[in-house]
Formats: C-alpha cells, sequence, structure tokens
C-alpha cells in the first residue's frame, strides 16, 4: 500500500478514494491506520478518502 500510495503521490494524484465491504471489519482499522478517513456509510460498507 505504501508503494502505491508513493507513486500515487508523484504522479500528481490528489487523492485516492475506495470502498470497502461492511462484512471486512479489519480493513476499516487498517485503512485509518494508513491515513484515510470515512468519508460515508452505504447500505453495503463504507467509502475511504486521503487526500495528498
Amino acid at each position: 500500500m505504501l508503494t502505491f500510495l508513493e507513486a500515487a503521490k508523484k504522479t500528481g494524484v490528489p487523492g485516492i478514494h475506495l470502498g470497502v465491504d461492511g462484512r471486512n471489519t479489519h480493513a476499516f482499522g487498517f485503512y485509518e491506520k494508513m491515513g484515510f478517513a470515512e468519508l460515508e456509510q452505504p447500505d453495503w460498507g463504507a467509502v475511504f478518502g486521503l487526500t495528498f
């Protein structure tokens, strides 16, 4: 993940967003530790975002 985020930054991407299935509870903590913030909670899970 760190390699991906660094590559995205180098190419000028302003940020990343992703969806996490609500059943994947471990992923919620993982993305929060990576610096992502929860943007919304649709019925199926959550959308996280990270601005560079």
